[in-house]
């Protein structure tokens, strides 16, 4: 009984037969009005106590507790407490024409109690009966012997599984067993089933290695064990293909086929003869990096952009008779066609002092021109050009009209299309409607974890369901 009632009927009941007497109808009423008896009370099961006190005072006829006062003491609308007193008042009439009528089986104490894993634990309290009456200590022949051995045997094996929300004053008190002869039977059942309880220790531990084998495929496959050794393999692959290719290109001149990927650009002896597509006749050049000279035909980003810029600039300051001036003056002893970067890039060199620089004062007019040349002040003759030995990684972007061909120049080395300097990912407005609350997410975290750990302890709850209604 709850220390809350039993203060209640010390309270209202003015005599000691009055309370020893509540408090008996009390445990009969509380024992079948539980849930799954058919005679649940609902709204009306916070006033039990006050009702068995008034029946009890009724029962003895010395008026110590009034309806009035019980009504009151109960804290129940009139309508619930009238309800309540002839559920009540039934259930004690029922039980006191038949006392024994009412004898729980294991299967009625598993549900009762709410045991996981109700067959399992039946078959093993089943067989803790058969080794008991074999041994001949304990006969059980009457109902009430058998309601003893039954609860018994129950707080035997909820001990034995470790189940401590079952308790022995608990289950006496519910079936009105006498605590001598409940001690004295636990005791025998203890003695008798030792070897029986060695056998369920042992499925339990059994029970609890096929159930962590059965969870532990779920987890893994959430685990990603295999991406740092992918990456430990790539960075020792790129390594050993970084010292392979510098080593290489220290002991040999012949070049890689892509040098603007080579890692090392500055180590790189670069052959004239490749890079230009023609034979070396009368272009031997020193293959010392100081002294060589720079390549016109680079195909990385950086020279495109230089020779870009540098060519809109000198389009900018010249004009169309200068250009074909160049264009002439651009040939080779053997008449073939130089391109027009490797114009520029020669006359950036400092260090060579015959080749001097492109004036448009010292250009004579091509022949056949069809309009006279406009003449120049004397501040745009003597105004000195931009030099050209600006880094390239500081210019812009050329105009695409500015990158100019010619026979001798592949198609395939055409300038790579710029990237996109800044990116902003799709949908960005849209992802706070698709997360959830944090506060949500912790609970539901906390939530899983209290699962798991109730499934590893007892098993699962549906299964045991279906099961016991199949039993």
């Amino acid at each position: 009984m709850a220390p809350s009632q039993d203060a209640l009927l010390k309270k209202i009941c003015g005599k000691q037969e009055t309370y020893i007497k509540a408090q008996a109808l009390m445990i009969t009423a509380k024992a079948r009005t539980g849930p799954g008896s058919g005679h649940e009370l609902g709204q009306g099961a916070p006033g039990l106590s006050a009702i068995c006190a008034f029946i009890a005072s009724e029962e003895l006829g010395n008026n110590d507790v009034t309806q009035k006062v019980a009504q009151n003491a109960s804290c129940l609308a009139p309508k619930i407490f009238a309800t309540t007193l002839n559920t009540v008042r039934s259930v004690l009439a029922a039980s006191a024409s038949n006392p024994d009528d009412y004898q729980p089986s294991y299967e009625t104490l598993v549900r009762e109690y709410k045991i996981l894993r109700g067959p399992t634990v039946i078959g093993w309290m089943q067989d803790a009966e058969k080794r008991l009456l074999a041994s001949r200590k304990f006969r059980g022949q009457s109902e009430k012997e058998g309601t003893l051995m039954r609860c018994v045997i129950l707080y035997w094996m909820c001990r034995l599984i470790k189940l401590t929300r079952v308790k022995e004053a608990n289950v006496r008190g519910k079936y009105k067993l006498p605590l001598e002869e409940f001690e004295d039977l636990l005791a025998i059942v203890t003695d008798t089933c030792t070897p029986l309880a060695t056998r369920i220790e042992e499925e339990i531990s059994k029970l609890k290695e096929s159930t962590k084998k059965a969870k532990s495929p779920s987890k893994s496959p959430s685990k990603s064990p295999s991406k740092s050794p992918t990456k430990s393999a790539l960075k020792t692959t790129a390594s050993v293909t970084n010292g392979t290719t510098t080593a290489e290109s220290s002991t040999t001149s012949t070049p890689l086929p892509t040098p603007s990927k080579s890692p090392n650009k500055r180590k790189v002896a670069f052959s004239q003869q490749k890079l230009h597509g023609v034979g070396g006749e009368g272009r031997e050049f020193p293959e010392t990096p100081t002294k060589r000279r720079k390549l016109s035909h680079s195909p990385s980003k950086s020279s495109t952009k230089g020779k870009g810029r540098a060519v809109e600039e000198q389009m900018v300051e010249e004009d169309g008779d200068t250009q074909m001036a160049m264009s002439e003056g651009g040939l080779e002893e053997d008449g073939s066609m130089v391109p027009m970067e490797s114009l520029r890039l020669d006359d950036e060199e400092p260090t060579s002092a015959e080749e001097p620089a492109l004036n448009v004062a010292s250009i004579s007019p091509a022949a056949g021109r069809s309009t006279p040349h406009r003449p120049r002040t004397a501040s745009q003759l003597t105004t000195p050009r931009r030099s050209q030995a600006t880094p390239t990684s500081s210019r812009r972007t050329p105009s695409p009209y500015v990158h100019l061909e010619t026979d001798g120049e592949p198609d395939d080395l055409e300038p790579e299309p710029t990237r996109r300097r800044r990116y902003r990912p799709i949908f960005l407005d849209r992802r706070q409607w698709l997360k959830r609350d944090p506060k949500v997410e912790k609970e539901w975290r906390v939530a899983m974890a209290w699962k798991e750990r109730m499934v590893e302890e007892y098993g699962y709850p549906f299964v045991q369901a279906s099961v016991g209604v199949g039993a």
